[in-house]
């Protein structure tokens, strides 16, 4: 095997990323296995990683604790690495590179892709504190860091990490992703979204990262028949029913659960909106902007990947509130592509063969 790429099965972002990346990468000749692992499975992962044709995959779920779930993961990837000899690990995200860097034995190539280091300035101090000392304990077990966009370089200098580590390989899109979007019509239809309103689209997971609360509360200054359709799940569902309550938004704003390949539907909407408080490189955003949908997103680095987003500032509502009404103004713009798919696995072939 050439690379075992390793994932908690968890988080929509990971998942598109590897649901991208490994057909790409097997069509190159690139030899990749999947294991995953943790408590949770989303809906259709097993399948959808099941029936693309990789050398192996590979789940662990159990109902344990986080600390239990890790040990159990990194005991499986070691007893992985002395049956398949994998030339390179690849882990993506927080747990999986804990666990695979644990358990990896010496001598076998060993790449992390945080996804978003838990290490950001925005994220509750415990974690942080705890992320920051994985880290430091890690870092000799790493041979490189592939981060996956602009917002990590800043997080990966500010603990530390040495550039010479350093691999920018950003989150990118087929072209090919056109042809799977339906006109506006046809989506509105099929998602049961009216003609005559105003409808704005907030893919993100229902976490405290997504910055949903500072987006709900912002939604008051928006007048009109427009309506704000979230799609995601998480833990902070009952939490933003409530808000919604609370704020009178009922019939205004709505929380859909998961839509699958929601990026087929995103021509319903008259515009898109990120407020994410920190990412890595969000799929939800490059699709938006695939799309040809204004956007309107977070003044965060992560964010800083294209000219035609409006910004906000994370904090301030009324900045949000104005930018959501200047994007429902703007009309259809041209569909962009700030990073390509085949660029990115050009890249990933080249650092798996060093």
């Amino acid at each position: 095997m050439d690379v075992l790429h390793i994932t908690e099965a968890c988080g929509a972002g990971v998942r598109r990323h590897l649901g991208l990346i490994l057909p790409a990468l097997r069509s190159r000749g690139i030899a990749c296995g999947l294991f995953a692992f943790g408590s949770r499975f989303e809906d259709g992962f097993i399948d959808e990683f099941s029936g693309i044709g990789l050398e192996d995959v590979l789940f662990q779920q159990d109902g344990a604790s986080r600390i239990v779930s890790l040990v159990n993961a990194a005991k499986r990837i070691r007893r992985l690495c002395r049956e398949r000899e994998p030339r390179v690990i690849h882990c993506h995200a927080f747990s999986a590179g804990v666990a695979a860097r644990m358990a990896a034995p010496r001598g076998t190539r060993l790449l992390y892709s945080p996804h978003a280091f838990s290490v950001n300035r925005r994220i509750a101090f415990p974690k942080r504190c705890i992320a920051a000392i994985s880290e430091h304990i890690l870092r000799g077990r790493t041979d490189g860091y592939v981060l996956v966009g602009p917002g990590e370089l800043e997080d990966a200098a500010s603990i530390g990490i040495p550039e010479s580590r350093i691999h920018c390989v950003f989150n990118g899109l087929p072209e090919s992703i056109l042809d799977e979007m339906l006109a506006q019509d046809a989506a509105r239809a099929a998602l049961g979204i009216p003609k005559d309103v105003k409808a704005v689209v907030a893919p993100c997971r229902l976490e405290a990262q997504k910055g949903l609360p500072q987006l709900i509360t912002a939604w008051r200054g928006i007048s009109g028949n427009a309506t704000l359709h979230i799609f995601g799940e998480g833990t902070m569902r009952r939490e933003l029913e409530a808000q919604i309550t609370a704020n009178s938004l009922a019939g205004r704003v709505f929380l859909h659960g998961v839509q699958p390949n929601l990026h087929r539907f995103l021509r319903a909407f008259d515009a898109g909106v990120l407020p994410s408080l920190y990412e890595g490189l969000s799929y939800s955003l490059l699709e938006m902007l695939a799309a040809g949908i204004p956007v309107v997103a977070s003044d965060i680095p992560a964010n800083r990947i294209d000219n035609g987003i409006c910004f906000f500032r994370i904090g301030d509502g009324d900045s949000l509130s104005a930018a959501i009404r200047n994007s429902l103004s703007v009309g259809t713009r041209k569909a962009t592509f700030p990073y390509a798919l085949e660029r990115q696995v050009d890249a990933l072939v080249d650092l798996y063969k060093l």
